[in-house]
Order: structure tokens, then C-alpha cells, then sequence
């Protein structure tokens, strides 16, 4: 189908969610969505070894949490939040009601259900595998691509063993550490090989947190990864890949122990925000749990489908390989993105387009990474709050937006936090300079502390200092660049998930400094950054809408060239092939952006603004800027592409 059609057709239909979310559904047509690669080789579906799902460790996968505890009894329960569609089957028992799951998963891309599993305490946890088994049987002879199985181990199973035989949270023993190899081995007794997931040929292990909801908590050290994982190779013939949650990380920390697994994730992103963590990213649509007796009646609104679109472009930004999708279909604490009686299909709509995104940028690089503390708005540099008042204060100074840092008591010092996503490639030891616009008021010092390779530094280099910035109380906004050497950012600030943090010290407490953007720069060189439209940001229309560009003036330039045009045309060679025609030079001042093909526009000012064709193209586009000296030869180097989203 044609995309002007097809959006057309799709912007029809009214949809309750709001802008985000309609703007995600018209990135891509249907056609376009890239089916779950589950290898079905036999014709008549699983035959012994062939079919599983056997990716490789850097290819980008979509996974998420399938919940199979449901019944019709389930319904009436007036602790579930969201309820399933009615007419349709409900009941682990049945295999059409996974089946449709998987359907409905591989619609909007995911490669992997990661079945959440309780052992062998209730029935439906053993049942349900079986009848989802049977469902997946059915649709790889219907020649479907259903999503592999994948283990979640639910470490809360415990809270109903540990009662009985509390040894068996000692994983350092060798009864525990078989007692959850048994677990494991369990499991995967009842998922035949051929419906695994599996990485290079590995069965695929998440396991929840290292502690239970009743407040047991295991003993464990790298004894328990190598000697469960030891016995298991010998029973399935494979080496798991163990995904653990941070906890295991930080506990082992926080104990002196030694434990480090080859891969982890993060738990809570939907009702926390996105949680990254290595290689994966974890985003939810948001949480409720008020219904739920002796819950704290904690709250994330999904505010009409925003939240979730929001942390679904952070994760698309952040360059992670594993997409995780927080939750499936847990309907008690409100997490679901499957079709549920309150919410209709509209979030499967809006994964489906942003799995696709997530693919079509793939691990794109990047050299600059910015995050304005005064507006909220970056791109591959993330502002670290996990409490309302770390954002700090929103102030408005010499007209310009800017924040004030939270001022913390125990260390005499206010803060702002930041974490790098991988697209700047800084994870090993690099030299890095940071910019900081700050506003020169009062008196006092900041500088930054970053995570370092120089071990001798403060924290075994966690802590690193650079030399610090004087306030002379000017009343004027100044920028300060920081040369960082050896950067070897590894989350290991801010519980385990920033880089670097600025370091206030004010002579006043009460009123603290304030700062603007803060550019981070991971490959040295001249060339302009683009701060606006934000990454991925929307532009949507009436009738003619015009598309503001902004970035950062570079030395020696008199005027820059704009190239922007949909992700996959062809870019013209050559900034000045015709840069000097006269469509070019009336681009930048209200003239028309063509949507078919790369347009270029020409600016004597770090700005552009263009009007889009409402009957143009809709999709997925990107733009940048290189920079011209007075006689039209190209300063530097040409900026980072930055993407947007074009609707009419």
C-alpha cells in the first residue's frame, strides 16, 4: 500500500492517546514491520532440533515479559487493574490464548517471550508451558513466525520453598546451587529445544532479583554463576547465557563479593522510567497497583500513551541491541502493552513503530551527545533522577531556560548526574571534552567528577576530578569546555548507572548554581551540533508547518548548508553542488522542504526554518549541517545526522 494512503487511512481513525502515539503509528506502513526471525525450517512446524530461534549475540532484539497465570477466575478479581477483550480466551489451560499472544507479538516484533516461570508450585506455571509448547507447534506448521520462548526465572517462587528448606537460599552451597540448576533444568524439560531461544546457540536466562518480595535474600558469589552454570551444560548441552537483574550486581557489591555475569537488565521501567543496563534497555507503558491489597498504591500515569512513547525514543536512541518491553501482559500492576478492555490495541500500535525504528537506526554512531537542563530536551546524553528534586529548579535567566541544582546536606554540594549512551562508543579509555553552559552568579566553584581509567584516582577512578570553575558573580551566561583524559565511562556512578556528574559548591545554599546545556563530545574536531528539533523529535502540522533547525555556531564559518531528507535517499555529494541556487537560499527563509528526495537549504545564521508540503511524504527523516567560510569552502566537518518524525 501506498504511505500517503495508508496514513491517510490510519490518521482517520480516531485514536484516544494523543499525539505521540498517533505520530509512532505513521512512521511506517504495516508491510514495513520486520517479522520476529523464528527459523521455522521443517514443513510441519517443530521437527527435533529445527526451528528454534538461535540469534546471534549482536544482533537487536525486541523481548518481553509474558505473565501465563491467567484463568476466567482471574477476571472477577478486583485487584486486576487491566482486564483482557472480552470474547476472547483467557486461561493458561488454553492454547488459542497464547497462540494469540504470539501473533499479536510477532505483529509488533518481538523475538523472544520470556515465559515467567514459578517451578513447580502451581500448576499453571508446568501447565501453561505445556499448552504454550502446543500453541507454537500450531502456528510453525501454519508457516507463522512466533516469537522464541525464553526463561524468566521469577527468584520470587522462593517465597513459597524457602519456608520449608531455607538452606536452599545459601547459592554458594552445593544443595542450593543445585536446587536452582533444578529450576532451570526444569524448565527447560518442558520447552523442547526447538522452541528456545537461544543465543549462539546458548539457552537465554533472565533471572529476577536477588531478593524476594518477603524480604529473603540469597547468598551468592561467582561460585554460584560458574557451578550452576557447570551443571546445567552437562544437562542441556549448552552453556546458558545467564541475564541477571542489577540487584545480583549491587548486592554482590554491597557484600565484598565477587560476581560478575556476562549480562544483566534492569527491573522497574515502567513504573521508574527506562532502566539501561550494558547491552539492554527496558521501557514499560506505566504502573497501578492501588487495587492490589497491601501494595503501597504506587502510580506511573501513562498520560494518553505518552510516557510510553517517550521512553520508547529514549531507548531507540540509546543504541542498546536488547529492547526489553516491561511487561507483556501483567494486568494486576497495570503494566501491560498487550490488547486489554481498557486500552484497545493502541499501544501494540505504538511498539510496532517504534520496534521499527529500533531496527532502521540499528547502532548508527555518534560523536556528540547534549542534554539542556533547562528545557528537559537531549539527544545521547541522559539527566539521572530517580527523585523529583535531582531535575532541580527550573529558572529563567537573562532569557535563557536553565535549572539550579538540588543542594545535598551530607556532602555540602549540589549535583546534576549523566549518563552517555553507547552510540558515543566511550566505554573504553578515551579522551573526552564536556561543555557546560553555566550562568556566572554569586560565588563559590564547580568542576566535574567522571568515571576514569586511572585507578589512583578518588573511587578507584569512579570519582575523578577535573579543575575547577570559578563563579565571579557577572550576572552573564559563560561557557566552560573540560578536557577529560582517559574516559572510560562504565555506569559505575549513581548506583551503577551514570558517567559523570557536575559538582556544585555554592556559597549560598540557598540558591544554588545554575546551568544550561551540557555537550558532551566523544570524537575531537570542528563541527556543528544539532539541538533542535530534539532527536527523534515530532513535527506534526495543519496545513503548512514549519520545521525549525537549530545547532551550535562553529568558528570561522559565515554560513552553513542544510541537508535533510527521508532516512534512506540519497545525499548529493558534496555540500556545494548546488547550494548557491536559488531554491537553496530560499529554503532557510519559509521556503518549501521537498519530502520526496534530499533537500538542501543555506543559512548565514546556525538556524533554518522550512515549510512542509502537507501533502508531502510522512515518515522517518534525518538532517545536518556543514559549515561554509565566507568563499564557500566547508569548515570541519559536517555534524551528526539527527533524526524527526514528519506527519501532515
Amino acid at each position: 500500500m501506498n504511505l500517503r494512503v495508508w496514513l491517510r487511512r490510519y490518521l482517520s481513525r480516531a485514536l484516544s492517546i494523543g499525539v505521540l502515539l498517533a505520530v509512532a503509528a505513521s512512521i511506517v506502513p504495516d508491510t514495513a514491520v520486520r517479522p520476529s526471525r523464528v527459523w521455522a525450517e521443517a514443513d510441519d512446524g517443530c521437527d527435533g532440533n529445527r526451528g528454534f530461534s538461535n540469534f546471534g549475540a549482536d544482533d537487536r532484539l525486541v523481548m518481553t515479559y509474558y505473565y501465563y497465570w491467567y484463568d476466567e477466575q482471574s477476571i472477577a478479581n478486583p485487584a486486576l487493574t487491566l482486564h483482557p477483550p472480552k470474547g476472547q480466551p483467557f486461561d493458561w489451560r488454553d492454547p488459542a490464548w497464547h497462540g494469540q499472544q504470539f501473533v499479536d507479538m510477532s505483529e509488533v516484533g518481538v523475538d523472544v517471550a520470556l515465559a515467567v516461570y514459578w517451578g513447580q508450585t502451581d500448576p499453571w506455571s508446568t501447565g501453561g508451558l505445556e499448552a504454550m509448547v502446543r500453541a507454537r507447534e500450531d502456528l510453525l506448521a501454519q508457516h507463522l513466525r512466533p516469537p522464541a520462548i525464553g526463561l524468566m526465572l521469577d527468584t520470587n517462587l522462593y517465597s513459597m520453598i524457602l519456608p520449608e528448606r531455607p538452606q536452599l537460599a545459601d547459592l554458594t552451597d552445593e544443595e542450593g546451587m543445585g536446587a536452582f540448576a533444578d529450576l532451570v533444568s526444569d524448565y527447560f524439560a518442558l520447552v523442547p529445544v526447538c522452541h528456545q531461544a537461544r543465543i549462539d546457540g546458548r539457552p537465554l536466562v533472565f533471572v529476577w532479583r536477588a531478593d524476594t518480595e518477603d524480604g529473603d535474600r540469597f547468598v551468592f558469589d561467582q561460585r554460584t554463576l560458574d557451578g550452576v552454570s557447570e551443571m546445567l551444560e552437562g544437562r542441556l548441552g549448552a552453556r546458558p547465557l545467564f541475564v541477571f537483574e542489577r540487584t545480583w550486581v549491587t548486592h554482590a557489591a554491597e557484600d565484598g563479593v565477587t560476581f560478575s555475569p556476562e549480562a544483566r537488565f534492569g527491573w522497574g521501567a515502567a513504573l521508574d522510567g527506562p532502566r539501561f543496563e550494558e547491552r539492554t534497555v527496558a521501557v514499560g507503558p506505566g504502573y497501578d497497583d492501588r487495587a492490589i491489597v497491601e501494595r503501597p498504591g504506587y502510580v506511573r500515569d501513562r498520560d494518553d500513551g505518552r510516557t510510553y512513547a517517550r521512553d520508547l525514543r529514549a531507548a531507540v536512541l540509546s543504541g542498546r541491541r536488547w529492547l526489553v518491553l516491561e511487561t507483556w501482559n501483567e494486568f494486576w500492576e497495570g503494566t501491560a502493552i498487550a490488547e486489554t478492555e481498557e486500552y484497545g490495541r493502541e499501544t501494540l500500535t505504538a511498539t510496532r513503530r517504534y520496534v521499527e525504528l529500533f531496527h532502521r537506526l540499528g547502532a548508527t554512531p555518534a560523536r556528540d551527545g547534549w542534554f539542556d537542563l533547562g528545557t528537559g530536551e537531549g539527544s545521547y546524553l541522559r539527566r539521572l533522577a530517580d527523585a523529583p528534586q535531582e531535575i532541580g529548579t527550573y529558572a529563567l535567566l537573562d532569557g535563557r531556560s536553565a535549572a539550579r541544582a538540588h543542594y545535598e546536606e551530607a556532602d555540602a554540594a549540589a549535583y546534576f548526574q549523566f549518563a552517555v549512551d553507547p552510540r558515543l562508543g566511550i566505554e573504553q579509555d578515551r579522551d573526552v571534552t564536556v561543555s557546560v553552559e553555566y550562568f556566572d552568579e554569586g560565588r563559590g566553584s564547580f568542576y566535574l567528577e567522571y568515571d576514569s581509567a586511572e585507578d589512583a584516582a578518588s573511587g578507584e577512578g569512579v570519582y575523578a576530578a577535573s579543575s575547577p570553575v570559578i563563579f565571579e558573580d557577572t550576572g552573564r551566561w559563560r561557557t566552560v569546555r573540560f578536557e577529560l583524559p582517559g574516559a572510560h565511562f562504565r555506569s559505575r556512578q549513581y548506583g551503577g548507572y551514570g558517567d559523570f556528574r557536575i559538582r556544585s559548591v555554592s556559597e549560598d545554599r540557598d540558591l544554588t548554581h545554575a546551568f544550561g546545556r551540557v555537550l558532551v563530545t566523544a570524537n575531537p574536531g570542528v563541527r556543528p551540533v544539532g539541538f533542535a528539533p530534539e532527536g527523534l523529535a515530532v513535527l506534526a502540522g495543519s496545513a503548512r508547518h514549519a520545521v525549525d533547525i537549530r545547532w551550535s555556531a562553529i568558528e570561522g564559518a559565515a554560513g552553513y548548508v542544510i541537508d535533510i531528507g527521508p532516512l534512506d535517499a540519497e545525499v548529493p555529494p558534496g555540500p556545494l553542488s548546488h547550494a548557491s541556487q536559488a531554491r537553496d537560499r530560499e529554503r532557510c527563509a519559509g521556503g518549501p522542504l521537498e519530502t520526496s528526495r534530499v533537500s538542501r537549504g543555506i543559512s548565514l545564521e546556525p538556524s533554518c526554518r522550512m515549510m512542509v508540503d502537507p501533502e508531502g511524504e510522512a515518515g522517518l527523516y534525518r538532517w545536518r549541517v556543514t559549515g561554509l567560510d565566507a568563499l564557500g569552502n566547508v569548515v570541519g566537518e559536517p555534524s551528526d545526522w539527527s533524526y524527526l518524525v514528519l506527519t501532515p
